[in-house]
């Protein structure tokens, strides 16, 4: 695995968002620079009606999406998970296990 075919994909916890990450993300990026970094944001965390009305599965479905997008483009994927963010990794692994069977 190098990171010029590494996809890193940061999934925040609850009470944060991608910008919370900036000081490290811009560290990874001058320590490698080829890595290919994806900040997600999650559709349940915020302070909006609409923010309200997502779920958990909303969650994983953005998780998902971003995961298959790079190995469908020949990446490795590294999915680094913060706090809540981990729920969405367990939910992930059964989407993906359920796809192999």
């Amino acid at each position: 695995m190098t990171a010029t075919n590494t996809t890193l994909v940061l999934v925040h916890g609850a009470f944060h968002s991608p910008k919370h990450y900036a000081p490290l993300l811009d560290a990874i990026a001058i320590l490698l620079p080829t890595l290919t970094i994806v900040p997600l944001a999650l559709p349940t965390i915020g302070r909006t009606p609409a923010h309200a009305t997502r779920t958990r599965h909303d969650d994983v479905a953005v998780v998902a999406s971003a995961v298959t997008t790079a190995a469908d483009r020949g990446n490795d994927v590294v999915v680094l998970m913060h706090s809540y963010g981990g729920v969405s990794l367990s939910s992930l692994l059964d989407v993906f296990l359920e796809r192999a069977q």
